[in-house]
């Protein structure tokens, strides 16, 4: 192949030499480098227009349809199909060609192809794209016209659903109750579902929640004792409960037991009497017990019951000697017997009132003596207030007095109402109140005076033996130096102290020491 075409391409070089043409035409043939060919041979042809001159006329010499000289190519194809599972085509017949021709997709009708008859596709199903009817599940070959399935089964039900293809309708099965600190719910247990039902906040009796036992249990124990026969306790009312507390064995006495009251009472009644004015009995010793015995009306004998030996005479006291311990004689208001005991509060006084303070210590009284005319100071046990008030609406200063500072009234304690007033009546001559106290002198005594702070406290103390139960009565106790527009009343209603304009009017009751 190699000598014949050394021997082609120096033919070519000496033709192209020639000067003339040989059939005479009288010019010069210039030979293309390009072959020209036939189904059978090539050749080189004159580029004059219009010669016709050929040189290197040959018959093809060819490989597999292929003239190495020429480059002439002539594949024969097969007549029968070749196919995969997309297209068609025709190959060459030559060994070992790869050549092709006709190639074109299938045309199918029914999974066979028009063109080809090609029916050995390879089913290739959908992914995740099931198919199914009421009972099964089952996937198709994505191939046009293909009818092939894959993977068919029954349809396995979970809430309503296909746990494969997800075919049918969801059905909720809900839980136990859930709950946190505030509400509670039901959830659904299907996997990632989170719908809820019965969503509510807690209601709760004893520490836990009535709907879904949120919570902790915290005992509420009745306030009644449960018992038996040996010990009582107190039970926890939430229902279901049997939690108690407060245990213990029975104390019994007088029957019953002294802490839950269990048993029955038993009277052990004491061997003294028990007296009224009308009556006498024997009491149960049993504390709060109100049983009685042996009741009946007295027996009166030279004004003493021979029953129970209650004393029938009724004794007004009177104060008959003022040293210390004062003495005071009873008289009986029945049969006239007197007798002597020291003197207490609610005895009348030397000078007619009502005693209304004893104090065995005795307390220093200093101011004016209306006997003597002078100042004096003196130690005292009792203190004695006037049977009847001095007046009901009187001020404490004179008009033009009520803002001045009156700084020797301002003792506020026991034994300082005498030099109190005192003080007011040297500085305001006509002040209302000490002024009536001053001049008060029933039952022979003329030392009455109008009562400091907290003898006025322990008038309240006694009211019920000084007949007073309302008013605001004044004290002689100025509101120290600062408030001098205010003196220190005591309201018998409230039992308070309260502070005074001075040109108010108020009750006023005197007060005499011994």
């Amino acid at each position: 192949m190699k000598k014949m075409l050394i021997l082609g391409m120096t033919v070519l070089i000496l033709s192209m030499l020639v000067t003339a043409c040989g059939d005479g035409g009288g010019h010069e043939h210039t030979y293309s480098w390009s072959w020209s060919y036939d189904e059978t041979q090539h050749w080189r042809e004159c580029e004059v227009e219009g010669c016709d001159a050929k040189i290197e006329i040959e018959n093809h010499t060819e490989t597999h349809g292929y003239c190495g000289y020429c480059n002439y190519s002539d594949h024969t194809y097969s007549t029968t199909w070749s196919s995969d599972e997309m297209i068609h085509w025709k190959n060459c017949t030559y060994a070992g060609c790869d050549s092709k021709t006709e190639s074109a997709y299938h045309d199918p009708n029914n999974a066979i192809c028009l063109t080809c008859g090609n029916d050995g596709h390879s089913h290739y199903y959908h992914v995740s794209g099931w198919s199914s009817d009421e009972t099964q599940h089952w996937k198709v070959c994505g191939f046009q016209d293909c009818e092939e399935k894959s993977e068919i089964a029954d349809h396995t039900l979970a809430h309503g659903l296909c746990t494969t293809c997800g075919y049918g309708i969801l059905t909720h099965t809900y839980s136990e109750w859930k709950s946190n600190t505030t509400q509670h719910w039901k959830e659904c247990t299907f996997v990632n579902c989170y719908e809820k039902i019965e969503t509510a906040d807690h209601t709760l009796a004893h520490g836990l929640c009535t709907t879904c036992e949120y919570g902790t249990l915290t005992h509420t124990y009745s306030s009644e004792w449960s018992s038996n026969a040996t010990q009582h306790w107190k039970e926890c009312t939430f229902a279901g409960c049997d939690a108690k507390t407060e245990t213990a064995n029975h104390m019994i006495k007088h029957g019953l037991c002294t802490t839950c009251g269990y048993g029955t009472i038993t009277h052990t009644y004491s061997s003294e009497w028990s007296s009224n004015a009308t009556q006498h009995w024997k009491e149960c010793t049993f504390e709060s017990c109100d049983a009685k015995t042996d009741t009946a009306d007295h027996s009166i004998v030279d004004d003493i019951c021979i029953t129970c030996g209650y004393d029938t005479h009724i004794y007004v006291y009177t104060v008959t000697s003022t040293t210390y311990p004062a003495q005071s004689t009873g008289t009986c208001t029945g049969c006239g017997e007197t007798i002597t005991r020291n003197t207490a509060i609610g005895d009348t006084g030397p000078g007619g009132g009502i005693i209304f303070y004893v104090n065995s210590s005795g307390f220093f009284v200093y101011g004016w003596n209306g006997y003597s005319g002078t100042y004096d100071a003196y130690t005292a046990y009792y203190l004695e207030a006037a049977p009847e008030n001095q007046g009901t609406s009187l001020a404490w200063a004179s008009s033009g007095y009520d803002s001045q500072n009156i700084a020797g009234a301002i003792g506020e304690a026991i034994g300082t109402g005498r030099a109190n007033t005192a003080a007011i009546l040297s500085f305001d001559v006509n002040a209302p109140a000490a002024k009536a106290c001053r001049n008060y002198d029933t039952g022979g005594k003329d030392d009455w005076f109008l009562p400091s702070m907290e003898e006025l406290n322990e008038m309240y103390k006694a009211r019920s033996y000084l007949d007073i139960s309302s008013g605001s009565f004044w004290s002689s106790s100025q509101m120290g130096t600062t408030n001098i527009h205010s003196a220190v009343c005591k309201n018998f209603d409230s039992g308070s102290n309260i502070g005074g304009t001075k040109s108010n009017g108020r009750y006023v009751r005197a007060i005499r020491a011994f």
